[in-house]
Parts: structure tokens; C-alpha cells; sequence
């Protein structure tokens, strides 16, 4: 969809992802309708207050209270109502808004250290490398990654992943919504400008 000047997509978030922005910067997808210069709302798992459980998505007044399932704090609120998977997120409910940098073709088989620590996995030498959430050490980044994949997908699929060219996208984050962000932006503030706000 387009707001104004800019076109406004969805970028879907397992709780795992959210848990470690903004340090992720770039991900992977089998296919992609993004390409640079897209502003997306981050969608992720979340609730209402349980009182609008039986409403629709887009029955629920804009504004009303969210819950984010990567809050450990919102497992426990009692007003929270049951909690809804990222595709039926509404942009005003976001709380991240995403800049994509780039979209390229990659093998996830030719994935480096490197390319391993953006997608999220962090840890050391030392101590081993982890994906957020998991308390599991490997020896490489590579091997923390994959395993975090494995965890995600079937054994066929798996495979699919590791034949098929993926793509590559790279990504910087604000946490502002997405409206808030168009508005800044229409009001002669730069990207660069909310991103460095955060620093």
C-alpha cells in the first residue's frame, strides 16, 4: 500500500527476531514482494485486551492497548486477551518501522560468520554463539544460525532452503510506529535522522 510518497509494505517477525532488534539487520526470505527503499510496519505476535477477543483485527478501535509477544512481562498481565499471530497485525499496532537497504539473491550454504551475527545470533569465541531466546551454545555463529533455522522449519523444507537462492534482505530499524515515521518523514525529517535519534 502507498501513504502519500511512500510505499508501505509488511515485514513478518518470529517472536525469536523481535527479541534481538534493532541488533538484526538483515534476513532472509524464500521470496519477496520488498526491494530498497520500502518503509514496512514490523508485524509480530500480539494481543488485545481480552475483553475485544471476539473482535475481528479491524474491529479493534485504533489507539486500544497492545501486547507484543516478545514482552516476557505481557505472559503474565492479566488484561491481556488471547494472543494473535503477526499476519493479522494492523499497521497502527506495530511498534518497529524498517527501512529496506537491499534486496539481493544469496545461498544460505555460503552463509559467513559475519552474515550469521547480523541475522541475530550472538556470543563469542569463548563462551560459544546462541540464537536470543535459546540458552544452547554452538562453536560458530554458522552453526547457531542453523540451528535456530532447523528449529523453525521441517526437515524437507530445510532442504529447500539450502538448494534454492534465498534473498537477501538488508534492513535498518526504528521503534516508532509506522504512522509516526511517515510523519516525520512528510515533515523534512531523513531516515537517517530517526535512526541516529535512537543511538
Amino acid at each position: 500500500m502507498n501513504i502519500g510518497s511512500h510505499r508501505v509494505m509488511p515485514l513478518n517477525w518470529s517472536q525469536e527476531s523481535v527479541s534481538d532488534m534493532p541488533a538484526k539487520t538483515v534476513t532472509r526470505r524464500l521470496s519477496t514482494h520488498l526491494r530498497a527503499g520500502d518503509i514496512c510496519y514490523g508485524r509480530e505476535r500480539w494481543a488485545a485486551h481480552a475483553d475485544r477477543d471476539r473482535l475481528r483485527p479491524s474491529q479493534i478501535p485504533e489507539g486500544s492497548p497492545i501486547w507484543y509477544g516478545a514482552c516476557h512481562a505481557c505472559e503474565m498481565d492479566e488484561r491481556r486477551g488471547k494472543w494473535r499471530p503477526p499476519m493479522f497485525m494492523l499497521p497502527w499496532m506495530s511498534r518497529r518501522t524498517h527501512k529496506i537497504v537491499s534486496v539481493r539473491r544469496d545461498w544460505l550454504r555460503l552463509l559467513s560468520p559475519d552474515e550469521a551475527l547480523r541475522e541475530g545470533v550472538t556470543g563469542d569465541p569463548d563462551a560459544g554463539y546462541a540464537w536470543p531466546g535459546s540458552g544452547e551454545r554452538y562453536a560458530t555463529p554458522q552453526k547457531a544460525y542453523f540451528a535456530w533455522i532447523g528449529s523453525l522449519h521441517r526437515k524437507g523444507n530445510i532442504e529447500n532452503l539450502w538448494i534454492n537462492p534465498l534473498r537477501r534482505i538488508e534492513f535498518q530499524t526504528v521503534r516508532l510506529n509506522i504512522f509516526a515515521v511517515i510523519k516525520a518523514l512528510d515533515a523534512g525529517r531523513t531516515w537517517e535522522e530517526l535512526v541516529e535519534a535512537e543511538r
